[in-house]
């Protein structure tokens, strides 16, 4: 219940209390942008059942609330980094390289996603994106940012990804696959 209790009642009823008091301000304004951060662990397995439970309810709330707040011009989105070089990720390095096979030096800085959030409050279009869940990756290729460490993130639905090696190698990190493969590609059918 540990688990449950703190991605539940502590992640998700969080996103829940903060989203509820920005639109208290927002809305009488007549504008303003919630974004929840959430993780591709709402679709694919991340760590415990309740963390992915929990994020699913993140980008729930985000296409549910979007369709009240959009009218009143305040855009809700629900917002997937990658893997993030976090302090706890660099004090285990070597762990996961060993472990996992995974560079954390590879992974997004911190600052990446808020540098996706702010040019998203800059983008006149933002409504237009209400009630969405998007990489981190995916907006920053649109509004052509660049990870403070100087790195270009490749996003997961870029097809290099999911080609071999030497395959990948010869196509463009921009020709990405639609999301629909993407959630047909893990859903389980009956």
């Amino acid at each position: 219940m540990e688990h449950w209790d703190e991605a539940t009642g502590v992640g998700l009823r969080s996103c829940y209390l903060a989203a509820r008091e920005a639109a208290n301000i927002m809305v009488p304004q007549g504008s303003g942008l919630i974004v929840n951060i959430s993780s591709a662990g709402s679709i694919f397995k991340f760590f415990t059942g309740a963390y992915c439970v929990a994020k699913a309810g993140c980008d729930r709330m985000a296409a549910v609330c979007a369709g009240e707040l959009k009218q009143r011009n305040v855009a809700f989105i629900s917002l997937w980094p990658g893997p993030v070089q976090t302090e706890n990720a660099e004090a285990n390095v070597e762990a996961l390289k060993e472990k996992l096979g995974v560079d954390p030096a590879k992974w997004e800085s911190v600052e990446y996603s808020g540098l996706v959030i702010v040019a998203l409050m800059k983008d006149k279009n933002v409504l237009e994106k209400a009630g969405k869940t998007m990489w981190a990756v995916d907006l920053a290729d649109e509004f052509n940012i660049t990870d403070v460490n100087g790195k270009r993130h490749v996003s997961p639905r870029a097809l290099k990804n999911m080609m071999p090696s030497w395959l990948g190698a010869f196509i463009p990190n921009f020709i990405k696959v639609s999301w629909s493969r993407v959630l047909a590609s893990i859903h389980t059918y009956y």
